[in-house]
């Protein structure tokens, strides 16, 4: 009998942008459900994870470009964080992002040059959704 091949996902797709430590220490934030999803929609998110501060995180598709921003010091000097790895763990669990997870061959870009960047970087105040224990 035939059997189709499981889904694609994300994180079976974006797995090789993270080194394998930082995924672990996302899952973990993940598991401590340490992230707040403000928006998400098939194509993009906004979140904030809670860790020793609060980063604010987006990621974004446009055709097979997946934009990715945190606001993190580790993001600034090495590229994907463990903050992003949560947010697209929550998101996936949430059917957000689900549009690129059909997208092949996907291209990554780290510029932080997203519609929507964190209000903070334009000096304004973003409205936070509240951590609930």
């Amino acid at each position: 009998m035939f059997q189709s091949p499981p889904a694609a996902t994300l994180t079976k797709k974006l797995a090789n942008e993270f080194h394998p430590s930082v995924r672990q220490r996302g899952l973990a934030y993940y598991a401590r459900n340490r992230i707040r999803v403000k928006r998400g929609s098939p194509t993009d998110v906004t979140a904030f994870v809670y860790g020793s501060r609060e980063y604010e995180v987006h990621i974004s598709g446009t055709g097979n470009v997946v934009s990715m921003y945190c606001d993190c010091p580790y993001f600034d000097s090495e590229g994907p964080c463990k903050h992003l790895w949560a947010t697209i763990l929550a998101a996936e669990s949430k059917g957000h992002l689900a549009a690129l997870a059909i997208v092949t061959p996907l291209e990554f870009d780290y510029s932080g040059d997203i519609e929507g960047l964190p209000a903070r970087d334009r000096g304004e105040q973003a409205s936070r959704p509240e951590l609930v224990p």
